[in-house]
């Protein structure tokens, strides 16, 4: 069994191609279907088939694709990595008309047994120690056409990561200690809805490696496991001394796990005044996108670096800068979800994200929930929901925030989606036509950004 190193973003990579580059069938002859992503990743002590920051040799990744045309492939495909860590097929792809393709891919490919895209049940592993992780997913969806025939495919943590710590008090040893979370240990993945189902009636207490560390200031030191996304209430963190009978607990009245995120848990044990023997823990937690700093840009063969593009927010200095989308429709009433992959100059908080109606007649409304950022590009997450009473009354939605005019925030990657629907109503999402088109504010701040 190996180290893990967590993958957030793999490289799926058979031909580099320029963002830019825009193609088209002609004399009959098909086009090459190209994927490519971004790879990175870092240390971790749970076990897991990838290593490093590229595929091992032998990893394999399964592929599907779906077109309201003729798809480059039926079924499920697989594409495994050599040597070099890079992913190639046995098969060459190729569009076979001008439809646009939908294609999703799924790391490791050994969970699919079959060729479609049934749920997947997901168990727990078991080292020789006994400490235990749930298998760890990661799923990607992504767009091509003859006239855009690279794919970029991101992929995405579908579970949850768990970090412990633990910071030994004075006189107490924690020699021969045992650190338990207590969760649901299974899951189910279903492909409907791209997301992990915990499994269980009750939950249970999964053992961790112990990482015992003189102090919570900079450490990278932790005990980890991975658990389907869920919620924890009750006694959720236990560590138990060699020699002793009972577990002690942390309690917490609610933690909500959402998946693609790391939760961190610092123990603080001391001794307490009941007996030598005893001792009493605190803790904190805390919550951040489960994703290193992501590696941007695309590599051709001679090291040239192509820039990605992206939407730049610029601040307003005493003034709100208010960037709005503005969509080609109307938003219909329901649950959505926005996702970007976002980085700013400086630390954003206490920003909005904002649905508003321009029906004058009835007045305006709005809905909406915050929005944030930080130095280090991250994976942006949150709902918002239409309530029926404004149901086709949106026709736009607003990024708001306070910064200096010196201050930027780079955004990349959009979706903007309705629950129990595929339509992404951001059009430009990825901002790879080189432009910014839907995108506009009160005061000259939005431009095309480079990364």
């Amino acid at each position: 069994m190996k180290n893990l190193t967590y993958i957030f973003v793999a490289t799926l990579f058979m031909v580099a191609c320029n963002n830019e580059e825009i193609s088209s069938l002609q004399d009959g002859k098909n086009l090459e279907v190209k994927f490519t992503s971004n790879l990175t990743g870092y240390d971790s002590q749970v076990v897991s088939r990838v290593n490093g920051t590229s595929f091992e040799n032998g990893d394999d990744v399964a592929i599907w694709a779906s077109s309201a045309g003729i798809a480059p492939f039926k079924g499920k495909q697989v594409l495994t990595a050599g040597a070099d860590g890079k992913l190639s097929s046995t098969e060459t792809f190729t569009y076979k008309d001008n439809n646009e393709v939908s294609f999703s891919a799924l790391y490791p490919a050994s969970l699919c047994d079959g060729t479609d895209q049934s749920d997947i049940t997901l168990t727990t592993q078991t080292d020789d120690n006994g400490h235990q992780t749930l298998q760890d997913l990661l799923y990607a969806t992504g767009k091509g056409s003859a006239g855009k025939p690279t794919v970029k495919l991101p992929f995405y943590h579908k579970g949850v990561k768990i970090d412990v710590a633990v910071k030994q008090g004075d006189g107490i040893s924690l020699e021969g200690a045992e650190v338990f979370v207590k969760a649901k240990s299974g899951g189910v993945f279903s492909f409907a809805n791209s997301s992990i189902t915990p499994t269980g009636a009750e939950a249970t207490d999964i053992k961790i490696p112990l990482a015992v560390v003189p102090d919570f200031t900079n450490n990278v030191n932790y005990g980890s496991t991975i658990v389907a996304p869920q919620t924890l209430e009750g006694e959720c963190i236990g560590i138990k001394l060699q020699g002793e009978a009972t577990t002690k607990y942390l309690t917490y009245s609610k933690i909500e796990l959402k998946e693609g995120f790391r939760y961190c848990f610092h123990i603080d044990t001391r001794k307490n005044d009941v007996g030598e023997t005893e001792i009493s823990i605190a803790s904190t937690v805390s919550e951040e996108p489960w994703i290193s700093d992501v590696t941007v840009g695309e590599v051709e063969v001679g090291e040239v670096q192509i820039l990605n593009k992206c939407l730049k927010l610029t601040g307003s200095g005493t003034n709100q800068t208010q960037a709005f989308y503005q969509i080609s429709g109307t938003f219909p009433s329901g649950t959505y979800t926005f996702s970007c992959k976002v980085k700013s100059s400086t630390e954003i908080t206490g920003g909005n994200l904002y649905f508003q109606t321009t029906n004058w007649e009835d007045g305006q409304d709005g809905e909406g929930n915050v929005f944030s950022s930080s130095t280090s590009w991250s994976i942006f997450r949150k709902e918002l929901t239409i309530q029926e009473k404004n149901n086709d009354k949106f026709v736009r939605f607003f990024i708001q925030f306070n910064a200096n005019p010196e201050d930027y925030i780079l955004i990349d990657d959009m979706s903007l989606t309705r629950a129990g629907e595929e339509k992404n109503y951001i059009e430009n999402s990825d901002f790879s036509d080189g432009t910014t088109k839907g995108w506009d504010s009160y005061g000259n701040n939005v431009s095309l950004g480079e990364y």
